[in-house]
């Protein structure tokens, strides 16, 4: 991976509420202008669900391996079709 797509994985949990938001206005946006995006839904809710772990189990993540584990284990079986 490169090292924007590292620090934007790795950074994931940390940021997720803040990011939940920016995509709930963006898709609210498109939305509000007559093209609503099922993919920025699906992005929301995959930030609420990491917002919502991380307030129940804060991380300690400092890797990139340790980042990829902590999502797989709050990814639903239905995210990955």
């Amino acid at each position: 991976m490169t090292p924007f797509v590292e620090a934007v994985v790795r950074s994931h949990p940390q940021h997720a509420a803040r990011r939940r938001l920016e995509v709930a206005r963006a898709a609210q946006q498109l939305a509000d202008s007559g093209r609503p995006s099922p993919l920025l839904q699906a992005v929301e809710a995959r930030f609420a669900r990491t917002a919502e772990a991380v307030t129940a189990a804060p991380p300690a993540i400092t890797s990139l391996d340790g980042a990829l584990a902590r999502l797989a284990t709050t990814t639903r079986t239905t995210d990955r079709s």
